[in-house]
């Protein structure tokens, strides 16, 4: 009798024969990210369409700890190939007379956790070595945005007096949102720093009045007029390079560079269909990939004319790597760092 199920795999017919021969032992593949996102096998019912049946992941391994092994197994297998890429990506650092410095995951790290995947979730892995990084962009934003809180904290009150158009401007624009008197929408930290970024988003002509003010990070000043050359805005290119980071070599090697973590929501049809949130209702399990704590990243950050401006660059992402973290749920303490040396 002819089995009602079937497995297939989320790429064409010719890349399925490479995918079932993986699986099967016969063909070796040492890239991670081709594994996960293309060899990934999905329970089919001959009865269902092939689009509804796409809906349900099959179990590669029940066990936990054998799809971890699995995965930072593989990981260690391409640890030659990597080593070389790591060694020419740090020479590239050099030849910018970057500012280099590495710091370890103190929390689990997730980035790319809402990328297009064939999963629910989704992990940022290297396209050619299939390892954990953070992309440049995201670091840039993370300091960025810790630079504006520091704004916000030290200098409130003079940029919301100094700026008195934009802060009714957005005070309006709040009011209409939440659908609330213009007048109780609180002039606090979250409004200043909804007003600096308004400014350096749309209104960045008219950051002149401000330019020379200074906030001190440890035993480092930084000005606006130093922000907007590390950053730029929607008129001027930033002149600082953030980047990607990347683990290095050795973590592949002596310790897990990945783990699984899981979201528990226990109230799903109340959020989807309006039920009431009664405790009858069952959890819903979600995995998700994740970089443990302790795991070694190399930082990079190079000016393309003052070197003093990425050294500035290099304080605010410590700190914010440091206070607030980058990727997915920082809210609850994921993605922070903390500082391992300098070179």
């Amino acid at each position: 009798m002819k089995s009602n199920v079937v497995v297939k795999y989320p790429v064409n017919s010719e890349l399925a024969n490479y995918a079932e021969k993986f699986w099967k032992k016969e063909l070796a593949i040492y890239n991670l990210s081709l594994i996960l996102n293309k060899m990934t096998p999905f329970v089919k019912r001959r009865s269902e369409s092939y689009k509804s049946s796409l809906s349900a992941v099959k179990e590669i391994f029940k066990n936990v700890d054998d799809f971890q092994n699995f995965l930072n197994s593989v990981l260690r297998r391409s640890l030659d190939e990597y080593r070389v890429f790591f060694e020419n990506y740090e020479r590239l650092f050099n030849s910018f007379s970057s500012k280099i410095f590495s710091m370890r995951t103190k929390s689990r790290l997730v980035v790319g956790l809402g990328d297009e995947s064939v999963y629910e979730t989704s992990i940022r892995l290297h396209r050619n070595y299939g390892v954990p990084y953070i992309p440049g962009s995201a670091l840039k934003g993370v300091a960025k945005h810790y630079a504006f809180s520091i704004l916000a904290r030290e200098n409130g009150d003079e940029i919301l007096r100094i700026y008195e158009s934009v802060k009714e401007d957005l005070k309006a624009r709040i009011a209409k949102r939440d659908k609330i008197k213009k007048n109780d929408v609180p002039e606090d930290y979250y409004l200043t720093a909804a007003v600096i970024q308004e400014l350096f988003e749309k209104k960045f002509d008219e950051l002149g009045a401000i330019r020379n003010t200074r906030v001190e990070i440890g035993d480092t000043v930084i000005s606006v007029g130093d922000i907007v050359k590390i950053f730029g805005t929607q008129k001027e290119e930033g002149s600082v390079i953030f980047f990607d980071a990347f683990p290095t070599p050795e973590q592949l090697k002596d310790k897990p560079n990945l783990e699984l973590d899981i979201m528990n929501p226990h109230y799903q049809p109340y959020y989807q269909h309006g039920e009431p949130p009664g405790d009858w209702h069952s959890p819903n399990p979600i995995f998700f990939l994740t970089v443990p704590a302790g795991v070694e990243f190399t930082f990079a950050v190079a000016s393309r004319d003052l070197d003093d401006l990425a050294e500035k660059a290099e304080k605010l992402l410590k700190e914010a790597l440091k206070k607030f973290g980058v990727g997915a749920k920082t809210s609850l303490g994921y993605g922070r760092f903390d500082a391992r040396d300098d070179r």
